[in-house]
Parts: C-alpha cells; sequence; structure tokens
C-alpha cells in the first residue's frame, strides 16, 4: 500500500521543481524500428491528453539501452516545448521474468542441499578425528587386556571404513549438485543479461495554448542490436539462373521485446558525423581476397580480383551472437559508399534474447551465366561459378551465402561486393560431372648433367571431361616455378596454347567442352642450376594434424 503514497510524492516533487501543474505519465507504442548493422533506432508513439499551461509528459518504459544524447521528440497541436530530460526508472523496473524465478528458487534449494551435505562431511570430520585421539589413547594404556585392544581395534576399523564410505558418498553427492549449481548460475546469468528488469523514461516539458489531445512522436537510438546478411543461392540447372535469397539476421539485446514490429534494414551509419565530408586518394590494389568455395578460399592461384582501397569504403561488424558482451563470431562487411534501405514486407517479433532471427529481405530470380574453375595441381575437383551481372543494383553487401544446387545443400561460399567490375563471381561448390585430373608423365621426366649445371624435366598431362549433356566452359589453371636468381633457370618446354603470365609463373586455358567431350593438356617444363647447389622442386602443401 505504500507504492501508490511513493510515487503521489514523486510526482508531487516534479511539479514543484518544475513548477507544473500537470504531469502525465504515459507508455507508447512502437511505430517502427529502423535496425542498422550496428545499432538500432526505436521510434514511438503516444496519445495523451495535456491541460492549459504547462505540462510535464513522463513517456515510460523505454529500453535501459537508450542513449539519451540520440533522444528526438516531435509533439503535435499548438504548444511550446521547451525541455526534454532522459533519466534512468528503477522504481517502475520490468517485471521478474518467471523463468528467472524459477531458476532462483531451484538454486537456493540446490544451496541448501549443499550446505546440508557439507554439515553432514563435517560430522564425519570431527568423528574420525575422536577416533583417531581415541585410538592413540587406548594404545598408550598398558592395562587393557589382548581382548580389549582386539576389540577396540575390530571397532574403530569398522567404524572408520563406514565414515570413509559415507564421506565418499557425501563428496560424489556435492559434486552432483555443485555441478547443477554451476548450470543454473549460467542460465540465470544468460537470462539476466536478456532481461534487465530496469527502464528509462523521457520526461517532455511543454506548454500547452489550451486543454488538448496531442500525438508524442518519440525516436531514440540503441546499440545493443544490429544486423547482417545472409544468402541462399538456389540453382536447378546450368542452362538456367539462379534464384538468390537476400536474408538479414536480426538481433535485439535492448532489453525490450519486439513484438509484431514494422523493420527497416539499413547499411547507413546512424553514428554519422554531420560534418561535410572530404575526399581522400582512391587507390587500387589487387584483391587478397580470393573466390571463395564451399570449403573456403582457394589459394593465391584463384583469379585476381581488384580491390578498391578507397578510404571512404567504409567497415562494420556484425556479432552473429547478438549485442554486448556476447563474443560471438563477428563478419566484416565492405560497404558501398550510397546507404540502402529495406522495408521489410510484414512485420516480425524479435524477442530480446541476443539470438539472431532471420528476416527476409528479398527474393529475386537473376540471369547468370556459368563457368567452370579448376587448378587440378591442387585439387581434383572442378567448381562451378556463377557470372552475376549487373548486381550493384541488388544493394547486396559482404556476407556468407548458403548454396543450394536443387535441394541438396553443397556448401558454404562469400558474397565478395569489393569489386569495381560489372559481373560478380559466385562459387557454387564442386560439380562432381566436370573430372579434371592431373598425371605426371615419367617418360618425359629426366635429370642430366650439362658442363657444371644440372638439368631437370617435367611432364605432366591434364585431362579435362565433361560428363554433362550440356556444354561447359571451365577455366584451367597450373604453374612452372619462378626464379628468384640467376643461376637458377626456367623453361616452358609445352604448354599447349595456354598463356603463361611470365611474373607469377601461373599457366591459364580457358576451353569450350560439348558434352561427353575430354581434352587433353600438357605441361612441360625444365629448371637448370648449378649442380653442387640444392634446390627443393617440390612444393608441399601443409596440413595440421592431430595427435594422439
Amino acid at each position: 500500500m505504500k507504492r501508490p503514497l511513493l510515487l503521489i510524492g514523486i510526482n508531487l516533487m516534479v511539479q514543484i521543481a518544475f513548477g507544473q501543474g500537470n504531469v502525465v505519465n504515459t507508455d507508447s507504442e512502437i511505430e517502427k524500428i529502423t535496425v542498422y548493422l550496428n545499432g538500432a533506432e526505436m521510434k514511438r508513439i503516444a496519445k495523451v491528453d495535456l491541460k492549459k499551461g504547462k505540462n510535464s509528459i513522463v513517456m515510460t518504459g523505454l529500453s535501459n539501452q537508450a542513449q539519451p544524447n540520440s533522444v528526438q521528440v516531435g509533439v503535435s497541436g499548438d504548444i511550446e516545448m521547451f525541455g526534454v530530460a532522459t533519466k534512468n526508472d528503477f522504481l517502475n523496473a520490468g517485471e521478474l521474468v518467471p523463468r528467472i524465478k524459477v531458476i532462483k528458487d531451484s538454486l537456493d534449494l540446490v544451496r541448501k542441499d549443499i550446505k546440508n551435505v557439507d554439515n553432514q562431511i563435517d560430522g564425519y570430520r570431527i568423528e574420525k578425528e575422536m577416533l583417531t585421539e581415541n585410538k592413540k589413547m587406548v594404545g598408550n594404556n598398558s592395562s587393557i587386556t589382548v581382548a580389549e585392544l582386539d576389540k577396540a581395534t575390530t571397532f574403530f576399523r569398522k567404524r572408520v571404513w563406514e565414515i570413509n564410505e559415507g564421506w565418499t558418498n557425501l563428496d560424489r553427492k556435492r559434486n552432483e549438485m555443485a555441478l547443477i549449481q554451476n548450470k543454473l548460475n549460467a542460465q540465470l546469468r544468460d537470462l539476466n543479461a536478456k532481461n534487465n528488469p530496469s527502464r528509462k523514461n523521457v520526461t517532455i516539458e511543454v506548454e500547452s495554448e489550451r486543454d488538448q489531445k496531442v500525438e508524442v512522436r518519440l525516436r531514440y537510438l540503441v546499440g545493443t542490436a544490429g544486423w547482417g546478411p545472409a544468402y541462399d543461392i538456389i540453382a536447378d540447372d546450368t542452362s538456367e539462373g539462379i534464384m538468390l535469397k537476400y536474408n538479414g539476421k536480426v538481433f535485439n539485446n535492448t532489453g525490450l521485446d519486439w513484438n509484431d514490429v514494422d523493420l527497416v534494414l539499413s547499411t547507413a551509419d546512424p553514428y554519422q558525423s554531420a560534418t561535410a565530408p572530404v575526399l581522400t586518394t582512391w587507390h587500387l590494389d589487387f584483391n587478397t581476397n580470393n573466390l571463395a568455395t564451399s570449403q573456403g578460399f582457394l589459394n593465391q592461384l584463384g583469379r585476381d580480383n581488384v580491390r578498391m582501397e578507397d578510404d571512404m569504403e567504409e567497415m562494420a561488424t556484425f556479432d552473429a551472437d547478438g549485442g554486448g558482451g556476447g563474443g560471438g563470431t563477428q563478419l566484416t562487411v565492405s560497404l558501398a559508399e550510397l546507404s540502402a534501405e529495406f522495408e521489410i514486407d510484414r512485420k516480425y517479433t524479435i524477442p530480446s534474447d541476443r539470438k539472431s532471427y532471420q528476416v527476409k529481405i528479398s527474393e529475386q530470380d537473376l540471369k547468370t551465366s556459368f563457368e567452370h574453375f579448376a587448378v587440378p595441381k591442387m585439387d581434383k575437383d572442378a567448381f562451378l561459378i556463377a557470372k552475376l551481372s549487373n548486381w550493384e543494383a541488388l544493394d547486396l553487401i559482404d556476407g556468407p551465402a548458403n548454396i543450394y544446387y536443387g535441394d541438396t545443400f553443397i556448401g558454404e561460399s562469400l558474397i565478395n561486393t569489393r569489386s569495381i567490375s560489372d559481373t560478380m563471381d559466385i562459387s557454387l561448390g564442386r560439380d562432381k560431372q566436370v573430372i579434371v585430373t592431373r598425371v605426371r608423365q615419367e617418360d618425359f621426366t629426366s635429370k642430366k648433367f650439362i658442363g657444371s649445371n644440372k638439368k631437370e624435366q617435367f611432364g605432366f598431362e591434364i585431362s579435362v571431361k565433361n560428363n554433362r549433356n550440356i556444354p561447359v566452359s571451365i577455366e584451367v589453371k597450373d604453374q612452372i616455378p619462378v626464379s628468384k636468381v640467376d643461376d637458377i633457370s626456367v623453361d616452358a618446354i609445352d604448354i599447349s596454347g595456354g598463356k603463361l603470365d611470365e611474373k607469377t609463373g601461373i599457366i591459364t586455358w580457358n576451353l569450350e567442352l560439348q558434352p561427353r567431350q575430354t581434352r587433353k593438356l600438357r605441361l612441360a617444363f625444365s629448371v637448370k642450376y648449378p649442380k653442387n647447389s640444392n634446390v627443393n622442386l617440390k612444393r608441399q602443401r601443409v596440413r595440421n594434424a592431430r595427435y594422439f
């Protein structure tokens, strides 16, 4: 019964402090939420009745993560607004989540049981100490008979065994209860992080020309929410295009559930400066992010993607576990200079539980061309590449993509938007119907001495077979070594019409294969070096092995 009196007293103090005749406490509804890669803007709306003269509108129950310097307020009607203040509200904190109460009650019971076990163990310990002291007294008593000594020894032995057995059982029981206690504490910490009951209030001081009903709009930023991209790429046949499903993974750790709300996903920066931008030098370099595959990245033999090292290029991180302190995996994404906003066409519910929830952005059928790519020296499989034209219009950002061929999950690739090309290459994983082999030709491999030099010759046959019932285009790459010193010379003997990059030693063949057609390529080269020198002509691949 004291709580209403306390609130009345607080309202009276507020009225005295501000000289106001009317204090209006009001809840508000979420009108729309704009979710950024790092943060979110909450837009709320409320309708209140004002009295003529000074009024204090107190909008209650806001997220305790609201950033005070981001609060913006608009009030309709004939009013003059002359003050906005934000403060924490601990008196009207949210109710304790039922699940938290259950866990706290369970923890109390477990602690009592552990205390009871500790008391029993303490009793065993005291009894064992007393038996040890009595045993010493019996041993020092010269008047005790042999029969009495035997009886006492039997008693001590039996009782000590009973104590040890009971103590061991209690230790086992205590360990089991301690494990339960640790699990409950972990659950409680997690739930407390997701369900912080404290709230914020925003107080708006206005003066009204008359008694009237007004509409109050409030917007503020929170840092403990955000979204990241996720794609599904579905290909049915290389004669057709692909379906691109563009999704957002949205997380909410604001302390308030978003129930059935309108969402906008944005790549803009909500914390952007009001200072006019200044252009800086735009550098071009070769991208170290090579083409992604269903099992990671192709090595340095993969295609060179030109990368824009523009100082205006934005970088953002998305915590997949959702929000501050989550400790989840972070994905760094590349953003275009102009931001994009995606109006979501249905309402979503996103609980404040730090988990990510998938939100559908768009679903499009895209016309694409297909090409295969193979590096038989490093991998026996060919990779199917979708070449997507005019991709800039899709407003894509860097992110992981699940690859499906029909109804079969192929693997995970990566959408990489850091390209100045009109065409984006997307790896669709391994194509087992295009077979590539690389076999060493022993009859072409030789060693010979020429004066003071040693010359070694190597030959390989590369076979590419198309088992599909449609033609395929494939780019095949291999290499010859490149000398760093004048005493070592490398000569390309036969590269079957491939294109050799003299600087890197990489050879490229672009082939067109008809259905069931096989093409054979020959690669031969020689290496000459001083015969008294050791040259490592075998390039080893490094893999981590597990030791047992």
